[in-house]
This record gives C-alpha cells, sequence and structure tokens, in this order.
C-alpha cells in the first residue's frame, strides 16, 4: 500500500471512531440539553419539554397509539414506544418531543420511551 492510501485509510478509521464517541455521548446525554420549555407560542418542529399531570388517556382505533392530554396540550406516544398500559389520568409525567399540528390541532409527537418519564 502506498503511504497515501495508508493516511487515507488512517483518517477513515479516525472519522468513524469520532463520530462512535460523539453517538455515544448524545445517547447518555438524551434529549434534555435541546429542549426548550412548552409554550403556546414556540414554533413547530422544536423539540420541547412538557411536564404536568396526565389530564386525558386516549387509545387510537388503529395503531393502538397514545394520545394524552397534559395541560390542554395533546401529545402523540407511538404504539412503538410500549407505554400502552403504563400511563393513567393522574399520572405526574415528563415528556420530550416535537411540536407538530395533527389536523389543524398543535400537539407534542414523542418518538422514543426514552423521553417519556412517569412519577
Amino acid at each position: 500500500m502506498e503511504r497515501e492510501e495508508k493516511q487515507a485509510i488512517f483518517l477513515l478509521i479516525l472519522v468513524i471512531f469520532i463520530v462512535s464517541v460523539a453517538h455515544v455521548i448524545l445517547s447518555i446525554l438524551g434529549s434534555a440539553p435541546f429542549a426548550a420549555l412548552y409554550s403556546a407560542d414556540i414554533a413547530e418542529g422544536k423539540l420541547v419539554l412538557l411536564e404536568g399531570t396526565v389530564e386525558r388517556v386516549t387509545i387510537t382505533q388503529e395503531g393502538g397509539h397514545l394520545i394524552l392530554q397534559v395541560q390542554g396540550v395533546q401529545i402523540f406516544i407511538p404504539a412503538s414506544t410500549g407505554v400502552q398500559h403504563m400511563i393513567v389520568p393522574g399520572n405526574q409525567i415528563r415528556v420530550y418531543g416535537v411540536v407538530q399540528t395533527y389536523r389543524g390541532q398543535r400537539e407534542v409527537v414523542v418518538s422514543r420511551l426514552s423521553d417519556i418519564t412517569i412519577s
């Protein structure tokens, strides 16, 4: 192998290592450092933190997704998170999710189980 080829392989391995370390660090940190507190005027597409008491729990007929009402805000939790039977009205909850509009109504969409804390 030529010197340039060895350097290219070394740089490629170094980049893979750096990306792997960054992935591990971001996985450990989670969503918290990047989320803003939810407010009614926050822009769509923003990552937010919403805390409060679960007022209502609904399971969708198709897909078995969870829709919560917390502080008057709708929270959509996909069935893939596996929390369907873990959340009941009266639970204190903390969720990280992205603000979206669905059928004209704002909601917070949660994507991972690790973005939900029930107390």
